[in-house]
């Protein structure tokens, strides 16, 4: 986000290069962060938010990168669509940490990104998302998530 947008709630960009450092075994948690709304017009929260382990064609990747959209406005602004505390966010980049079973066309390093939107487990403002691999496209390791573009 440009840093001349004026949002209703307080927020801070942090971009990190942080996949070198991510293990290639699978992480092992039960909770993780997460940037929640918590009610119309209050302001976005962090949270603890469980970790979700993947099942069938399922794939857990930590999020490197997001951005709000006119959507995560509206449902903090206005509550559309929303049950608090939710978690926002449905773009998402990141780096796949843990593959259920199934999935047949990535792998734990792969760098992904992807549209993740329609539940809890998947959406992009926390620190891991799982979801169904088909929901996620490979991106060139040559070009850092800030550069990419959808």
């Amino acid at each position: 986000m440009h840093p001349s947008h004026n949002l209703p709630f307080n927020c801070k960009v942090i971009l990190q290069d942080i996949s070198t450092s991510i293990p290639r075994q699978p992480i092992i948690m039960t909770t993780h962060a997460a940037v929640v709304t918590v009610g119309v017009k209050e302001l976005l929260e962090i949270k603890q938010v469980p970790t979700i382990t993947p099942q069938g064609d399922e794939v857990r990747v930590r999020v490197e990168w997001t951005a709000s959209t006119p959507l995560d406005l509206h449902q903090n602004d206005s509550g559309l669509l929303v049950t608090h505390p939710q978690v926002l966010g449905d773009g998402t980049a990141g780096t796949v940490v843990e593959v259920g079973p199934d999935v047949k066309r990535l792998q734990v390093g792969d760098k992904v990104f992807g549209f993740t939107w329609r539940s809890q487990q998947e959406k992009a403002h926390q620190e891991f998302c799982t979801t169904n691999e088909w929901l996620f496209a490979k991106v060139s390791t040559s070009k850092p998530h800030t550069r990419l573009s959808c």
